[in-house]
């Protein structure tokens, strides 16, 4: 066994033997991934030191690993935030087991997984005078885009240092794009994916605020079913405590 093709060809064989199925909420079944190799992990590591506000860095080197492992490659651009949730949460049982240890005692990752499984669509649309938009749960696709076209080149160079109340502003555009699947202008759709995230914000930015906050409305009821998920009731000699659980690199790789 020493050709080094040999010996990639038999751990690729392994890895694909021992696929993690991972019950993925917005499309109501399991799909298998392959598990994270120690180049995937390199970029966990990497992701360490990060942008606290946006976390751009664990954002790129999660949705990579997420559709480099991914058996079904034509759904990548259909997950979402949520997904993703559900495939992290996954991968840290089969890393390190359904344990989290906490200074409040033992809590399980099981209990965020069973949460997840029951959520439904939450797409809808909202209007106002005579513009419509179509909006729905964040796609990582459209998460990873925009991360790595508009932060991630000043996080490398340590240059994107914003605080969470100076980047507020960022937050709100930002945020609002994501969630946005396609705006109707006297029922015209401008197709409002094929522009790029710096074109996006533009549009949202010309937008009506009337129907900003209403978008802001559906980001704030993410906000607190992503709260609600991942809160969690940890053990210590009898005392039961809810925390919740921080979705970043120590979580996964255990720093």
């Amino acid at each position: 066994m020493n050709n080094i093709q040999n010996v990639l060809d038999i751990l690729k064989d392994y890895a694909n033997k021992n696929i993690l199925q991972v019950y993925i909420p917005s499309l109501k079944k399991e799909v298998g991934f392959r598990p994270i190799t120690g180049a995937q992990q390199k970029k966990l590591y990497d992701a360490g030191y990060d942008n606290l506000v946006f976390r751009t860095k664990f954002i790129i080197a999660t949705y990579e690993i997420i559709t480099e492992n991914c058996l079904e490659q034509d759904i990548t651009n259909e997950l979402n935030v949520l997904d993703r949730l559900a495939i992290l949460l996954a991968y840290r049982k089969t890393l390190h087991g359904d344990i989290i240890k906490s200074e409040y005692g033992d809590a399980v990752v099981t209990e965020s997984v069973n949460k997840l499984a029951k959520i439904q669509d939450l797409s809808r649309t909202i209007e106002y005078d005579k513009i419509k938009i179509d909006i729905e749960v964040p796609k990582i696709a459209e998460q990873y885009k925009h991360e790595k076209e508009i932060r991630y080149q000043q996080v490398l160079a340590k240059k994107d240092t914003k605080n969470f109340v100076e980047a507020l502003g960022d937050m709100y555009i930002g945020e609002t794009c994501k969630c946005v699947k396609e705006i109707y202008v006297e029922n015209s759709p401008i197709n409002f994916k094929q522009f790029t995230p710096q074109e996006q914000i533009a549009i949202i930015e010309t937008l009506p605020v009337n129907l900003i906050n209403k978008v802001g409305e559906f980001i704030k009821i993410l906000f607190n079913l992503n709260t609600e998920v991942l809160t969690v009731k940890a053990k210590k000699e009898d005392i039961e405590t809810s925390i919740v659980l921080d979705i970043n690199t120590e979580f996964l790789v255990e720093i």
